[in-house]
């Protein structure tokens, strides 16, 4: 047996938008680095060049002014040096002092005359003499990676290399990095946490919706109320209630047709017990021979009005609304036509057909026309006398098909034709048999189709005149 993990929209957006913002986090670091990177090593070798212009300068002046020898100048440099001691003493702080810096013993410089060395630093490698190339280089020396510039005066006799161990920019990349990653992860602790208390925040309204469904029981089919509910959401809750709505109102026909047929059939079945009783109880062959025949009058009723009821219960507006097609109503009316032509020719009832424009359609459910036509079909055959006629015609009148089914038969007075279409209802001076759900049948195909029924008397005699006219004609050509 499978279990299923519970999907939760507020820990997928978390972890989604928190993945997104450790890529971006990854990404600005990556980018932070290089950008650190180059300008440290921009810094530097522009500090490098200053102070290779600088040292020859002052290098190109003493030499002319001969105010002091270069030994007493190169004496003043090794005396004015960080000293061990205080080398020791800056190393442990890192940091720069009143002594000068320990990066000091990591920078170096030269200076030649004609090829001889001139003036140096302490620390300085002998391999800087040769440097043969004017400008930037990087070489290994003593090792160590040294970054180099050499300057040369106007005429070549003097030049001038400055040094600077590769380590120095890396120790100041490495602690600009580390507290630029330390920043970031804090940042994005701090991210998280603002992140999830948002997304929390902006879910809430979704918690309150949920608990508002739950608290209801199964009676409550009440729309659910979308001012507070989110845009995103809205939708959902829309077909939501658009549910309910046809929840509630099937639980109501269902209601309705359970209740009706309930009170409609005890009739019935009264009597088939009462006749089957009678017939148990005859005293000659006569008596039970009718007994029995009222208990199968009584069961073929029965049986018709839950048959009529079933056909009523399957007309729901949804379903009919998406078997939408379209339909040949001339054809549909022929068949049918050609169907009830037996049960009139029992009755000697003459009937007629009278169908114009074949070539167009209507959209509808072919299943739910066919019922509606076979109710008036049924009506008008059954209430019309022997020897009677019923006709049926279909034609075109402003874009709409109309269906028109009339008899010769007793007619609905006026006052009764409003009422016709409730289920159960009967007019009272019918003697056929019924149960008075085909015209509420009729009545729904009707409003399902979105088409308009009317009665009326004929123009000449006694009788039912039925129009249906169904809108939204389509061109089968």
């Amino acid at each position: 047996m499978t279990t299923h993990k519970d999907i939760s929209i507020q820990k997928r957006l978390h972890n989604r938008v928190l993945l997104v913002s450790l890529l971006l986090v990854f990404v600005f670091l990556l980018i932070a680095y290089k950008n650190v990177r180059h300008e440290t090593e921009e810094l530097f070798d522009a500090q490098l060049a200053r102070s290779a212009r600088l040292i020859l300068s002052l290098a190109q002046a003493e030499i002319r002014s001969g105010a002091h020898t270069i030994q007493q100048f190169q004496q003043f440099l090794e005396s004015n040096r960080l000293q061990a001691k205080e080398h020791e003493h800056e190393q442990e702080g890192d940091e720069a002092g009143r002594y000068g810096h320990y990066y000091e013993t990591k920078l170096a410089f030269v200076v030649a005359n004609n090829g001889k060395v001139f003036l140096h630093s302490f620390n300085s490698p002998e391999q800087l003499l040769k440097v043969d190339a004017p400008g930037y280089s990087t070489q290994n020396l003593d090792g160590y990676d040294w970054r180099l510039f050499r300057l040369d005066n106007q005429d070549g006799s003097l030049f001038c290399v400055t040094a600077e161990r590769i380590d120095v920019r890396n120790d100041l990349i490495y602690k600009i990095s580390s507290d630029l990653i330390m920043l970031f992860v804090s940042l994005l602790i701090v991210l998280a946490l603002v992140i999830w208390f948002a997304i929390g925040s902006g879910l809430a309204p979704l918690h309150l919706l949920a608990e508002q469904i739950q608290r209801r029981n199964v009676d409550n089919l009440r729309e659910v109320d979308i001012k507070n509910v989110p845009t995103e959401v809205r939708a959902i809750v829309k077909s939501l209630n658009q549910l309910f709505r046809r929840l509630s109102e099937a639980l109501t026909r269902e209601r309705h047709i359970t209740s009706d047929a309930a009170h409609e059939l005890r009739t019935p079945l009264a009597a088939v017990k009462l006749h089957a009783e009678l017939a148990l109880s005859a005293a000659d062959a006569e008596e039970k021979d009718r007994s029995l025949q009222f208990v199968l009058e009584s069961v073929n009723r029965s049986s018709h009005l839950v048959n009529q009821l079933l056909r009523l219960a399957r007309l729901e507006p949804q379903a009919i609304a998406q078997q939408h097609r379209p339909v040949n109503l001339a054809q549909l009316v022929k068949e049918l036509a050609h169907e009830h032509s037996e049960q009139a020719q029992a009755k000697q009832i003459a009937l007629q057909t009278d169908i114009t424009g074949d070539g167009c359609a209507i959209s509808g459910d072919e299943d739910a026309l066919r019922l509606l036509l076979r109710n008036l079909l049924d009506n008008a055959i059954s209430y019309t006398q022997p020897g009677g006629r019923v006709r049926v015609s279909l034609h075109l009148h402003r874009s709409q098909a109309c269906l028109v089914v009339q008899d010769n038969g007793p007619g609905i007075p006026p006052e009764s034709r409003e009422r016709i279409f409730e289920r159960f209802y009967r007019v009272e001076n019918h003697e056929k048999p019924g149960c008075g759900i085909g015209m509420a049948i009729v009545a729904r195909v009707v409003e399902l189709h979105h088409a308009s029924i009317e009665l009326s008397d004929p123009p000449d005699g006694s009788g039912l005149v039925v129009t249906v006219c169904f809108p939204v004609l389509l061109d089968l050509d």
